[in-house]
């Protein structure tokens, strides 16, 4: 699982989900491989959205968490195809990819039919396009669902979820100690906008390098 942020994998250790004020926080993200018989066990990934869903419900903050839930299934295709693509399947990452989402056959910006692409380079157009759909479904969010008086802290958690934002106890390395958690909530929005553009330049490039 990789934050989109910065640059990096990590693997969650199992850590006592008991605050130090004695709260109750939501259990932390453990990946889970397929037991001795085979079926697969839920990820404690859903399991915590769905914990953080049921905790809101009612609450305005609960909108915003609803919509990451649905786009959350772009994270999890996008990190898939990923995988694929460092394997070097492409016509793998290209039908998980079109299993969950919608895929442009043209480019509305270039005009450029994209299934004339070489299979390697498809894959990594459809990929970027993708990671845009994403963060751009985060900002339409936040502009529509996310009150000025929001619990930064339930925000914090979607975006976590979401692959957007490494697991809390690891955020305070990488925020200034002067930022509250609005700022962070805000600045960490900013960069998903910020993303978002980088991705549509990506698949820009893509297609000029067509050979």
């Amino acid at each position: 699982m990789s934050w989109w942020f910065f640059g990096k994998r990590r693997e969650e250790a199992v850590q006592d989900p008991t605050s130090a004020d004695g709260k109750r926080e939501l259990p932390p993200i453990i990946e889970q491989p397929p037991t001795k018989t085979g079926t697969v066990r839920i990820p404690t990934r859903e399991i915590r959205f769905d914990s953080l869903r049921e905790k809101v419900k009612g609450r305005k903050e609960h909108a915003f968490v609803e919509e990451l839930h649905r786009l959350k299934t772009i994270f999890d295709v996008s990190e898939k195809a990923s995988e694929h693509i460092d394997g070097e399947r492409p016509a793998d990452a290209i039908e998980v990819l079109r299993k969950a989402i919608k895929l442009p056959k043209v480019d509305s910006e270039t005009g450029i039919n994209v299934e004339t692409l070489p299979e390697d380079m498809r894959a990594q157009y459809y990929l970027s396009a993708a990671k845009r759909q994403l963060m751009e479904g985060i900002v339409s969010a936040s502009e529509r669902h996310i009150p000025r008086d929001a619990d930064p802290k339930v925000i914090m958690d979607a975006l976590e979820l979401c692959g957007m934002l490494p697991p809390r106890d690891r955020q305070d390395k990488l925020r200034m100690s002067s930022l509250s958690d609005a700022e962070w909530v805000t600045y960490t929005l900013g960069m998903v906008r910020e993303s978002a553009e980088n991705y549509r330049y990506m698949s820009r490039v893509i297609l000029e390098s067509k050979p």
